[in-house]
């Protein structure tokens, strides 16, 4: 008798040529081995151990593992069964088994996630019997998983959206009808802000020491007349040594954040001017959070945040610095907005779309795509080569691509990127408001000290700001 281990499975035979049943366990491993006796030995040598399965035939032995679970995934399937086999199929690419975000299996073997594939591919495309044939020697694997993954790209990417919708929906008091057109208008003034090449010529922000840092911030408290609560947090902060200052470094980003001991710190990654802007910033974060407040609302979580910045940048204009450095400062800003805007902006406008009409949002999305490629072509009058052809359908495949696999690494982007936008216009439209009446200030403070009793509606009533659910117009005055 001899044997030959293929991981925890043993085959027991003779004299036989087995080189085939190898690779056929091999490439059907998992599938075969749940299928197997307690012992995990397939014996080809008659045997009455009850425990090891004897397989006489195994053509036939194979036909019938093949089928049982043809039968099984068949009886067994749930409504969002080929999504949660393509979505796992892309986790695998990643080698990422984190699925919590999503409602399917913890994890799948890679045998057992291409048999799924297989059994769907050859239910239309041919038949039980070419299943098992193209099972036992799989060489053209790649074909199955692109047809699975021209079947399941557009119904994935909406289950995507709509597990976006209902977690907004779920945080926030509401999702906004006209994000589409907010988006958009924000994205272009964004870009238009930024001026990448002008950002390389203006002047190097002074580079002030921590302790000056330190004193500068203090000074603006005092200036702005924030509440004398905040002078006194930010001292036992900075007694405490609960404020971490680090070089810029590549990959890591500043945060306001409870530790494993419930301590609330700073951390902070840069220096100069652009430490302090930070540290305004991150204390925002950190005033609207010391109480241990957990129920605040995403729209406005970044506001606090985002508008000490804007006022911090006032301030210094106050100090006298000049144009280049404050510009330099807010570009800055508006680069953050970007860096987390420009990838998934076009994702928020399909959220859009499709939270306000859920039928037919892949068919709407597909003749958009076809629309955009048309009009490019009337505009610059090209005549695209055979060879160069612009096709509209394989340039939408990738941006769909692009979007599913960013929402797999980052399931919060989305929500990142709603707090961002929502947060950038709270703040600009209060700083406009803050021009037109300084008094303004101190309804701010006392919105940031109770941020969590408070939702993006009160924010606008309260400080009479032009009303984003119902008009999106506001977006002019920032350009």
């Amino acid at each position: 008798m001899k044997e030959v281990k293929i991981k925890d499975i043993t085959i027991r035979y003779d004299k036989e040529e087995i080189e085939e049943i190898i690779n056929i366990v091999k490439n059907n491993y998992s599938v075969i081995y749940d299928c197997l006796p307690s012992k995990k030995i397939i014996s080809l040598l008659e045997t009455t151990d009850e425990d090891i399965e004897y397989v006489s035939d195994f053509d036939e032995f194979f036909t019938d593992i093949v089928i049982a679970n043809f039968n099984y995934y068949e009886k067994e399937k749930k409504p969002l069964e080929d999504i949660s086999t393509y979505l796992l199929l892309l986790i695998n690419k990643l080698d990422k088994m984190d699925v919590s975000h999503f409602e399917i299996p913890a994890s799948l073997p890679l045998d057992k996630l291409y048999f799924v594939m297989a059994k769907e591919y050859f239910k239309e495309n041919g038949t039980i019997n070419s299943l098992i044939e193209h099972l036992k020697n799989p060489i053209n694997k790649e074909d199955v998983i692109s047809w699975f993954t021209d079947k399941m790209r557009y119904p994935t990417y909406e289950y995507l959206l709509n597990e976006q919708v209902k977690c907004l929906e779920s945080l926030d008091f509401e999702y906004l009808d006209n994000i589409n057109d907010i988006t958009e208008r924000f994205f272009e003034q964004m870009v238009s802000d930024l001026k990448y090449n002008d950002l390389e010529k203006e002047e190097e922000l002074p580079d002030i020491s921590f302790e000056e840092i330190s004193a500068l911030f203090k000074e603006f408290l005092k200036v702005v007349k924030a509440p004398e609560e905040w002078l006194q947090l930010y001292q036992e902060l900075k007694d405490n040594g609960f404020i971490y200052y680090n070089e810029p470094e590549e990959g890591k980003t500043s945060e306001c954040y409870v530790d494993k001991d419930g301590h609330l710190k700073i951390m902070i990654y840069g220096k100069g001017l652009m430490a302090f802007k930070i540290l305004c910033h991150e204390f925002g974060h950190y005033v609207s959070m010391y109480k241990g407040n957990k129920n605040i609302k995403p729209s406005i979580s970044e506001f606090p945040s985002i508008f000490l910045e804007y006022l911090a940048i006032g301030f210094l204009k106050f100090k006298g610095y000049n144009d280049n450095i404050l510009n330099n400062l807010e570009k800055r800003r508006m680069l953050n907005n970007f860096d987390i805007m420009c990838f998934t902006y076009p994702i928020l406008n399909d959220i859009a779309d499709l939270y306000k009409n859920k039928e037919d949002f892949i068919s709407r999305k597909k003749a958009k795509a076809q629309k955009i490629c048309e009009d490019i072509e009337l505009k610059y009058k090209i005549d695209y080569p055979k060879e160069l052809s612009y096709n509209p359908e394989e340039t939408l495949n990738k941006e769909v691509d692009f979007a599913t696999m960013l929402i797999i690494k980052n399931p919060t982007i989305i929500l990142e990127s709603y707090q961002y936008l929502l947060g950038t216009y709270l703040a600009r439209e209060t700083v406009i408001k803050f021009h037109e009446d300084a008094s303004i200030l101190n309804k701010v403070f006392e919105i940031i000290n109770n941020l969590d009793n408070v939702n993006l509606k009160d924010i606008i009533e309260y400080l009479n700001l032009p009303d984003i659910l119902k008009n999106s117009q506001f977006i002019s005055k920032l350009a």
